[in-house]
């Protein structure tokens, strides 16, 4: 850019090269989005989501006074943590890809799934991600049953109830792949931008006379063109920028020619 004396940047300079830089910014946000829906869509595998729960209850039919219901209840809410993490232990999955032949070891399984415990409520939410929809259901309801009776067997509650089965999904929920794509186009666009705009912040050419006037307060009194002459002999435009000893040359070779 054009240096000024206070090294300043103004918003109508910005505002110019924003608007003169908008097809290359534009050019290149569509270019990166194409790209990005281009790999989406040639790698895009179908993820389907079933969500089963569980409710923790720590005694069965007796009948309980309002002090022993309060203790239960705090006790329930307090071990849920323990809970979420007997439902992915090595003895409840290992027991779930046993029990339904899944092509999975532990460690893939266990990244398939997603337990979730609403605020302040004894509910386990547990989800699976699958490519089929079927298989989904499948290790959810296994999970529940499973692990239900492997709280109650190891952890001392008397009751736990599936509430909800693993619901079977219809669509992908991996099929909403938009807002990636907005996404990238738009830093693509705005980085463009703080590129041309760091281009022009330490660019310090003096490129036409009044660059000259801007940075250094010095009038022009007089500009001395360089010439070039173009293949079929007429001379070509008027360039600035070029040395003083390029200009002499040339005048003394364009002299001679003369001559």
């Amino acid at each position: 850019m054009q240096n000024n004396n206070d090294n300043s940047v103004k918003f109508t300079d910005l505002m110019y090269l924003f608007v003169s830089k908008l097809w290359v910014m534009i050019l290149v946000a569509v270019i990166v989005g194409g790209s990005v829906f281009a790999f989406k869509y040639v790698t895009y595998q179908p993820m389907y989501k079933s969500t089963g729960s569980i409710y923790i209850l720590r005694q069965g039919n007796e009948k309980l006074d309002d002090a022993d219901y309060n203790s239960d209840f705090s006790l329930a809410l307090s071990v849920v943590s323990d809970c979420t993490k007997l439902l992915t232990s090595r003895t409840v999955l290992n027991e779930v890809i046993e029990k339904n032949s899944l092509p999975y070891t532990y460690g893939d399984l266990c990244t398939m799934i997603t337990i979730e415990n609403p605020v302040n409520t004894r509910y386990l939410e547990i989800s699976v991600v699958s490519e089929s929809a079927e298989e989904a259901k499948l290790v959810v309801d296994s999970i529940c049953e499973i692990g239900k009776d492997q709280i109650v067997n190891l952890m001392g509650f008397n009751q736990v109830n599936i509430v909800d089965e693993g619901t079977l999904p219809k669509t992908p929920c991996n099929s909403k792949f938009s807002f990636t794509i907005v996404l990238y186009s738009l830093v693509a666009f705005i980085l463009t931008y703080i590129l041309f705009v760091l281009m022009y912040i330490f660019d310090d050419k003096i490129s036409d006379p009044d660059t000259l006037e801007k940075n250094l307060g010095l009038s022009v009194l007089a500009l001395i063109p360089n010439m070039e002459k173009s293949k079929n002999g007429d001379k070509g435009n008027v360039k600035y920028g070029e040395t003083a000893t390029q200009r002499r040359r040339y005048y003394a070779h364009n002299w001679k020619e003369n001559k």
